[in-house]
């Protein structure tokens, strides 16, 4: 009897301690995992949707058509998105996702963080305040595209990428947060009609296998079999719940596209 009653004791006390309550950084991490993941999975999907469509053949008459899509998904926890900024030399109010690889408004073709005195040539862009000595568009002061300095600007709205809705303080209850993301959308271009530059890569993360390559020997320029360009980027937000390891939609996507940053080939 007194054996069943230690067997007991022990299975009981093995039971409380399999249910130890969930500290708010185990439970917000957790969190963060599941969402990560959650747009990996979409991510992964857009690889797939290339793959199959490098696999298309003219010689067997499969051809993949030209402005065939696909989307690739941008989530960082810590990152945050600027609506509503207007731009210090034109005044439109734009949309910031990468305020670091940002430069030229799409308006003016200026930087839209600096304020431009009297006398510089609208006309130029970008002009002898926006360029660097290397004859490209000039990387912002760090300061002036901190979330700090976008929060003091009339009228913009700084939001961050995650943001508590429920639950912050409490892990062992269903959490909920408002979660934005960055949308792009790549066009099938097997020809290469449209010229892409170098900062896309670094913007989108971009498997430089879908990018046309340098020129070659005899001065030709390739294009890679199954060649993407960038069609449009849209901001999306999403309400999720996290509850005991299981993540959920809470309710359906709302995106907003952004307009095109100033372009100029090699630079941007």
């Amino acid at each position: 009897m007194r054996l069943k009653l230690l067997v007991v004791g022990l299975a009981a006390a093995a039971a409380l301690g399999g249910c130890q309550k969930v500290t708010k950084e185990q439970g917000t991490k957790a969190f963060y995992k599941e969402l990560h993941l959650y747009f990996n999975n979409l991510n992964n999907e857009a690889q797939f949707r290339k793959d199959e469509m490098r696999k298309a053949d003219a010689k067997l008459g499969i051809v993949t058509p030209t402005g065939s899509i696909y989307s690739t998904f941008v989530f960082d926890e810590n990152a945050f998105i600027v609506k509503n900024f207007k731009c210090k030399t034109c005044e439109t109010k734009l949309i910031i996702t990468s305020p670091g690889t940002e430069y030229l408004c799409p308006s003016c073709g200026h930087c839209p963080y600096v304020t431009h005195g009297a006398g510089f040539n609208r006309k130029e862009s970008p002009c002898k305040i926006c360029m660097g000595t290397d004859g490209k568009p000039k990387e912002p002061n760090p300061a002036l595209i901190a979330k700090e300095a976008f929060e003091k600007e009339p009228g913009a709205q700084v939001l961050p990428m995650f943001e508590f809705v429920q639950g912050k303080d409490n892990a062992n209850a269903t959490m909920a947060a408002t979660v934005r993301y960055v949308r792009r959308q790549w066009a099938y271009d097997n020809r290469g009609v449209v010229d892409i530059s170098s900062r896309v890569i670094e913007k989108a993360a971009v498997d430089p296998n879908y990018l046309p390559i340098a020129a070659t020997a005899e001065g030709q320029l390739g294009r890679p079999p199954g060649f993407h360009r960038p069609d449009a980027t849209f901001v999306g937000q999403i309400e999720f719940e996290f509850r005991g390891g299981d993540l959920s939609l809470k309710n359906r996507y709302q995106e907003e596209a952004v307009r095109p940053w100033k372009d100029l080939k090699g630079n941007q």
